[in-house]
């Protein structure tokens, strides 16, 4: 995203965006738990970029706040190749507690299997970048299993907009992510609300993380 590069060419670092976004994400996931009855368990499941990088920092600050976190990644920590989100997976993983687990590559059945224990799920798998015709393997399937979880009663909150969908158009894709909430960083993205957008994003609130105005 360009104004992610503005704001570290004027001297914030993407990682410490990162930081921000996550921490976010995750006091939001925290205050939608509030008067969820039963078990608080939070299912993240993160994409092999920097979107990813947001759901890494989010379980981080949720294990260590006390809510068991399970993180599904279809790729190893150490083989991500973007940055800062390789370095968010292997702090996160480093600093996971017993209570939480990292899934590696999980079939839909083990992804739907996970999701039946599951009061939330966070969506970062794809973010603002994705601009496709449809979503590959093995996320779309990641997508449909989390849709059919909602409709069961998942609490569902997407990281900077709902994976399948345009964050510029509001187009959605076939597997289109369907959240109740969509915590987006920094400024509401166009899609959100044109187009597909309101349909899948839910309510969005928009998190601080940096200051803008010299910048626009």
């Amino acid at each position: 995203m360009a104004l992610e590069r503005a704001i570290a060419e004027a001297g914030t670092p993407l990682d410490a965006l990162m930081r921000r976004a996550g921490r976010f994400l995750a006091f939001e996931a925290c205050k939608a738990l509030e008067g969820m009855e039963g078990a608080k368990e939070i299912v993240i499941f993160c994409g092999n970029g920097n979107n990813g990088g947001d759901g890494w920092v989010a379980g981080e600050y949720l294990d260590r706040w006390g809510i068991p976190v399970c993180l599904v990644t279809a790729v190893e920590p150490a083989a991500l190749t973007a940055e800062p989100a390789r370095a968010a997976a292997l702090r996160a993983t480093a600093s996971l507690s017993a209570h939480s687990q990292v899934v590696l590559a999980p079939t839909d059945a083990e992804v739907s299997a996970l999701l039946n224990g599951a009061s939330l799920t966070i969506d970062a798998l794809l973010g603002t970048g994705f601009a496709h015709e449809t979503v590959k393997a093995p996320f779309d399937g990641w997508i449909r299993a989390l849709n059919a979880a909602r409709d069961r009663g998942t609490f569902v909150v997407a990281a900077d907009v709902p994976s399948g969908l345009s964050a510029q158009t509001g187009r959605a894709v076939k597997d289109t992510v369907r959240a109740d909430l969509t915590v987006t960083m920094i400024v509401p993205k166009p899609g959100l609300t044109a187009g597909d957008g309101p349909a899948h994003c839910g309510r969005f609130v928009v998190a601080p993380i940096a200051y803008i105005e010299p910048l626009v």
